[in-house]
Parts: C-alpha cells; structure tokens; sequence
C-alpha cells in the first residue's frame, strides 16, 4: 500500500511538472526538466535506502516470530531467503553503479592523459618549425577547450563522494560542515513530507534521528591528541598522528570519575565504506556509553585506515602502532586509569583486531571481547608474541550460528586452536552450558585447564549482525571481572 501511494504521488508530481513545462517558456522549459530529473534521482535514492532498511526490519521481524513459535520452520527459511533475495539484488545494484562510475571515471582519465600528450607533440612540432603559429594558436586552443571540458566533467563525477580520500588518510570534516549537512537533510526530508513522498511515521523517525544527531554533535568538544587534557565531560573528538598518516578516534569520559581504579574500554568498528563515517553513529547515548556513566569506564572508538574502499583494521602493523600511541596519550593524559583494566572489544574486521591485541599486546589487553569475528591462529602463530608465555588474555566471544561472512564452526574450530595453542599442547576439556541474554538464546562453551579463560557465547538462529543493545551489560561483565595480575 505505501509502495502504491508513493508511486501514484510521483506520478502526479511528474505530471504536475509536465503540465507546468508545456506552458512555460523555452528557458523555464529547461529549468523545470532539469528540476524534475533532480527530484526523480532524489526520490530513487531514498526509497532504495528505505527499500533496503525496511527488508532488514523485516527480516529482525521474521526471526522474532519464528523463535515465539507464531511461523514454522518450512515457512520461515521461504520468507527469509525471499527478502534476503531481495535485500542482495539491491545491493548488486548498488555494487555496479560504484563499478559504473569508477569505469567513467578512468574513461575521463584517459581522454585528460590523451589531450595532454596531444599538446605536448603540438608544442614539439611549432617548437620545430613544422606549423606555422596561427594553425599552432588554433590547434592549442581546441585542445585546452576539450581538455577543460573533460576536467570539468571529471571533477563534477568525483563530488559523488567527498569523504574518499586518495592519499589514504581519513579526511577532515569540520563540525561545521556535518552541522550543515545535517541541517541539509532535515530541509530535504521536510521537503519530501510536505511533497507527499514519505509517511508521516517514517518523517518523524528519521526527523528525530536527524535532530538527534545534529544535538550530540553540537556538543561534540573537537581536540587534537596533542592537547588531550582540553577534553571535556562527554563525547570527544582527536586526532592523531602515528607515523605519518592522521588517524582519528572519539571517546566518551562520564562524569565524576574516581581519582583510580578507572577502566579503559577501546571499541573496534567492522568494515566500513568510506562514503561513510565510521564513528558517525557513536553519540554520549551509545549502549556502551551508558555502561560508562555506571562502572567507571572511559570509551575510546577508533577509526581503522582506508583499505581500497573500505575503512578496517586488517594492516596489523600500522593499527598496533595506532593502539600503542593511544594508550600511551590515555594514560599521560588520565591517571586515574588502572593500566590493569585495559580492555579490548569489537565487531567483525574489529572482532579480528581484538584478538589481534589478544595476541600482539598481552602485556597491555587485561582481557578481549571479540563479536562477529574469528582469527586463524594456525596462519599466524609464528609472528603471535604470547605462545610460550605463561601470560594469556581471557577471551570470550560472541558468534551468531546463522552468520553468513564468519562461519560459526569456523569461529568455533579457532577457538579449539587458540585453547590448544594457549596450553602449548595439553589436552583440554569443554564445558557446556545454555542461557539467555534477551531475546537471545545462548550455546555458552568454556574452555578449561588453560592460561586464562576462553568462552564462546553461540547465539542461536543470529546472523552477522549481533545486538550490541542486548550483549553489552554480558560483554562487559566479563571484561570487568578480569582484570590483569588479579
């Protein structure tokens, strides 16, 4: 029905605008086509993100009434390959249109290094006496028009995306600049309501997450990780430079933090596109923040670098050394930090990380939280530093069995291996258990007669995509209850 009534007053804005078109004059005709055409790629644009944020929703739904029973099996796998279906075939859509405008973008690269070369061997031919000046002066000047013009059109494919950055380096955005965004969108999505575009519902959703948005960042306190101790209470920004590349992390401080005994918490985000910000989302009202205010905890989210098209943590050399200077400027800058509680979680490329830290930083990493994430220990064992030791950090992960980018037995399998690596060999003994965290049925699996504790938390029928709403509290009552030397 709301896919009927969207359609039906797109139309009557077309024909609206059709109408207006064939009684205007020739420039207004121009003026108006181009308005529509702008209003049609808006329109196409945000029902396809609505699209795709409705069958997520959708499938959230499906799961819920399968596991109250209200479905069967037979009936729910049907529904939930055919949204899944759906969801991947908007996805492929949206792979070739950036596939799509990488080729016209090295079209334009081409013709500019083409133009450019047919210059320099015009130049060579005047140079030696082959064309007479006017045929040269004309010549030159057709090419530096052609070349403008495909500058030009290079230059305006290459706004699709300003938060690309080709030195693979996170780009800057001023707080001015998201405010203004921020304040762009609210005047779109206001213009869409009043146009008869979207909901009232979905207005009003998307309004409040806007002026919420727009409300943390405008208490955001933005600061350099030179000057550290200008942070205030709540959410902060920094940035840092770590061997030549500026990197970049918020952190959240509560209020009235003990003069000791202060955990800090470093939370890893999974692969990210780089159209996107990575911490964007993370505002004083984020789950772990909440914690935060409770235990005595300062949250840091750091932002991994740029892989191709992607923000993630897999160049393991250049992300340790980024951990290794952030640590170092949080407990210069707070000493009230107990450096026997420094923990480590994440959620899928993250999750890797943490168990990256688990393994490269034992000295520092009290204890790891790992979600959406395995790590093959049998690839890396020669280059992990705590094989051999007698020191381990206490691990416990976080899986959904029906995840479809890391597969659960996978994840499962290099948890035996981690076990077996840990106690250089010996033999050891799983205990297994059940329980619910939420809505949330759990497998629990312990690993016995090691350095440290090793859990895994299996949480059944759970794809990629685990709540951090709902395993948060679980999560951090492990990590509090291990800290280092204790």
């Amino acid at each position: 029905m709301k896919k009927s009534l969207k359609v039906i007053v797109l139309s009557a804005v077309i024909i609206s605008t059709l109408t207006t078109i064939s009684f205007a004059n020739p420039a207004s005709k121009t003026d108006a086509g181009n308005k529509l055409k702008k209003e049609k790629v808006e329109f196409k644009q945000f029902t396809k993100e609505e699209k795709i944020k409705e069958l997520e929703e959708s499938i959230k739904k499906l799961e819920k009434e399968y596991k109250k029973g209200l479905i069967s099996k037979e009936k729910y796998n049907e529904m939930l390959e055919n949204v899944k279906n759906r969801k991947d075939r908007l996805s492929k859509l949206d792979n070739l249109r950036k596939q799509k405008y990488e080729i016209k973008q090295l079209i334009k690269e081409k013709r500019i290094k083409k133009i450019e070369e047919s210059i320099k061997k015009l130049e060579k031919e005047y140079k030696e006496g082959l064309i007479s000046k006017e045929k040269y002066d004309e010549k030159k000047s057709n090419f530096n028009k052609r070349l403008e013009k495909v500058k030009n059109r290079k230059n305006k494919l290459s706004k699709v995306d300003n938060s690309k950055n080709q030195n693979n380096e996170t780009e800057q955005v001023t707080k001015e600049e998201i405010i203004n965004q921020l304040k762009q969108n609210i005047r779109k999505l206001e213009e869409k309501y009043k146009a008869g575009l979207i909901s009232k519902e979905i207005y009003e959703e998307k309004r409040a997450n806007f002026d919420d948005q727009l409300s943390n960042i405008c208490e955001l306190n933005e600061i350099t990780a030179d000057n550290l101790n200008s942070y205030k209470v709540g959410m902060n920004v920094a940035s840092i430079n770590v061997n030549g590349e500026n990197r970049r992390f918020k952190f959240y401080v509560p209020e009235n933090l003990p003069n000791e005994g202060v955990s800090l918490l470093f939370r890893f985000h999974g692969s990210v596109s780089t159209s996107q910000d990575p911490i964007g989302s993370i505002t004083k009202n984020y789950i772990l923040n909440q914690i935060a205010n409770n235990e005595n905890i300062i949250a840091v989210y750091p932002v991994g670098n740029i892989q191709e098209t992607t923000f993630n943590w897999t160049d393991t050399e250049k992300n340790l050394a980024f951990f290794d200077e952030m640590v170092k400027i949080f407990e210069k800058t707070f000493d009230n930090i107990d450096s026997n509680r420094i923990y480590t979680c994440g959620h899928s490329s993250g999750a890797i990380f943490s168990f990256t830290l688990a393994g490269f930083r034992e000295d520092k990493i009290a204890a790891a939280v790992p979600v959406s994430g395995q790590y093959n220990l049998t690839k890396t064992l020669e280059k992990s530093t705590f094989i051999g030791n007698d020191v381990s950090v206490p691990i416990r992960a976080y899986n959904g069995t029906k995840d479809e980018i890391v597969n659960h037995q996978g994840a499962y399998n290099n948890m035996c291996v981690w076990s077996e690596k840990e106690n250089k060999g010996s033999s050891f003994n799983i205990e297994k258990s059940y329980m619910n965290i939420g809505d949330y049925n759990v497998d629990v699996k312990k690993w016995d007669k090691g350095l440290s504790d090793l859990e895994m938390y299996s949480i059944q029928d759970e794809g990629h995509g685990i709540s951090w709403n709902t395993i948060a509290q679980s999560m951090w009552e492990f990590m509090k209850n291990h800290p280092k030397n204790k």
